[in-house]
């Protein structure tokens, strides 16, 4: 039916932008930086895999229960959350390209970002990701029954994976040790949004 088309439309498209970027990125870097340290030790590695499988089968929760759904209804909410998709997964792909973009011009080497969406928000790709996986709990939501409303579990989950844990805060950290003392840093972190990608609104206001 439409509904499973586009439910696995979605989980499909999200999938071939991320592993496409990641598979630019590093042919241009020639390494992963996520492996730093890991890949020489099998244990690590392997669970580094194993975390990360667990992860997704908890994030991809609400899609995995709708594509089991014999006959999916498409409402209001449905189009809401495909609403919901949309603007993520284009705010997440502009946001990462102008990231890429930046980071590879020799001008801006050991530099921070701060134009197009990073001019709004220091994190807006992260943002895109949560609006992703929101939208689409939204999409399935009319479909669910009894205990399956659990399974909002999994937008949940990567918005504290991101906002709490791996995401965010090491990169925070990072910076404020990189750039300690940069007043321009200073300024730009605190008059820019963390996540959400709007106008600035300086922090004493």
């Amino acid at each position: 039916t439409l509904f499973h088309i586009l439910i696995a439309g979605m989980v499909t498209i999200w999938g071939i932008r991320l592993s496409g970027f990641l598979f630019i990125r590093i042919m241009k870097t020639q390494r992963d930086k996520r492996f730093d340290g890991v890949r020489e030790h099998f244990l690590k590695f392997a669970r580094f895999w194993f975390l990360q499988a667990v992860a997704i089968f908890i994030i991809m929760l609400p899609s995995i229960l709708g594509l089991s759904k014999e006959n999916g209804t498409l409402r209001f909410v449905s189009f809401l959350g495909l609403g919901i998709w949309i603007v993520g997964i284009l705010i997440e792909s502009v946001a990462d390209w102008q990231k890429f973009v930046f980071k590879n011009k020799e001008a801006n080497r050991d530099k921070w970002i701060d134009s197009g969406l990073w001019h709004f928000a220091r994190h807006p790709n992260y943002f895109g990701e949560m609006t992703v996986w929101w939208g689409l709990y939204l999409f399935v939501l009319p479909t669910f029954g009894g205990v399956e409303y659990v399974s909002i579990v999994g937008p949940v989950f990567i918005t504290c994976l991101l906002l709490f844990v791996t995401g965010i805060p090491p990169l925070e950290k990072t910076y404020s040790r990189k750039y300690k003392g940069n007043m321009e840093y200073q300024q730009y972190r605190n008059s820019t949004r963390l996540l959400i990608p709007l106008p600035k609104i300086l922090a004493d206001k």
